[in-house]
């Protein structure tokens, strides 16, 4: 473990004045674990950025013109969430469609017409992303049993629904980062993220060759 260690520790700077002349103060450089193949980059501190290394060559998709969809317009998608938002029971969600049929405007088609149908739409919705899972919960107390009901979603699964996302997949990380600032004389490492510290580094050195490490940061 300890030759690995040396093996992956940073490079020694020689600091001698040619070497000096070619950065300048507080320059930041940018290497990648070797196993990723990226050249090394060095940047004024002005215009660094911790960027994935696909980043600056990623085409954003163009922007979504009918976000609401699978609802029929944005006015039925408003109405909607306005619905689950406050909770309303069925009762109040035939209520609330009655007078947005009364109040709606022709410029949008409005094809709501019980609580029914709002489900039916958010039920669509759901199929684009993974749902989630029900489980019972026996809990024993005083001579029974109470059972109660609990949601939740597979943590991979969900990951995998956001590597999926063409919005969010150019922020993910997959490579370690090594981070250093240029003090007039030499580079001295920095970390900023947990992609740029010593760890992440290692754990790289172990993976099998085109595959990748997904740390999943909860806040």
């Amino acid at each position: 473990m300890d030759d690995l260690e040396d093996q992956q520790s940073f490079p020694a700077d020689d600091g001698d004045l040619e070497y000096q002349r070619e950065f300048q103060l507080d320059n930041i450089k940018v290497e990648y674990h070797p196993k990723s193949g990226i050249l090394t980059k060095v940047q004024a501190f002005g215009n660094f950025k911790c960027q994935p290394a696909h980043y600056s060559s990623w085409l954003a998709p163009d922007p979504d013109t009918c976000p609401w969809r699978p609802f029929k317009s944005r006015l039925e998608f408003n109405v909607a969430e306005i619905a689950l938002e406050v909770a309303l029971n069925n009762e109040q969600t035939d209520h609330l469609l009655d007078i947005c049929r009364r109040c709606v405007q022709k410029s949008e088609k409005f094809t709501f017409h019980n609580h029914k149908d709002v489900r039916d739409k958010w039920d669509a919705a759901s199929q684009h992303l993974m749902g989630f899972t029900k489980d019972v919960i026996s809990i024993p107390f005083a001579d029974r049993s109470w059972d109660y009901d609990v949601y939740y979603r597979d943590l991979w699964e969900w990951a995998t629904d956001l590597l999926h996302d063409p919005y969010l997949f150019p922020h993910f990380h997959f490579d370690a980062q090594r981070l250093s600032k240029f003090n007039g004389q030499t580079f001295k490492h920095f970390v900023d993220e947990p992609f740029t510290a010593q760890h992440f580094w290692n754990a790289q050195v172990y993976i099998i060759h085109v595959m990748f490490v997904v740390i999943l940061m909860v806040f």
